[in-house]
């Protein structure tokens, strides 16, 4: 399968949360396995409850604050009692986007995750 993504990902192993879409829930924590200022990847434990379609994902580093971006969610396996998502994040701004581009430059110097 061709890779389609519009900027390359490292890979990362670092907590984070699905929200409902206005914001105001936490539905399911998972792991955020690569990111990119366009997507990510996500895995957790294979869950009963259905996924809705239109999620929140949040995570973040120390310094901070945190980020709720709406996702759409791209595709899903699962594989050995395990879910796996691909995400694309939804109505981000170049500003929202110019912050990932620095959390990955931070991380790559030691920075920590909070939440």
């Amino acid at each position: 399968m061709k890779d389609v993504r519009q900027a390359s990902r490292p890979r990362v192993n670092l907590p984070a949360e699905l929200w409902n879409v206005v914001g105001n829930n936490i539905l399911f924590k998972v792991r955020l396995l690569d990111f990119s200022a366009s997507g990510c990847k996500i895995g957790f434990e294979k869950q009963d409850k259905q996924i809705p379609n239109e999620l929140k994902i949040k995570f973040g580093f120390e310094k901070a604050p945190p980020f709720l971006l709406e996702v759409e969610i791209k595709w899903s396996r699962e594989e050995k009692g395990k879910s796996y998502m691909g995400m694309k994040f939804k109505n981000i701004d170049d500003i929202e986007k110019e912050r990932i581009r620095k959390y990955l430059r931070d991380l790559k110097s030691g920075d920590r995750y909070t939440m």
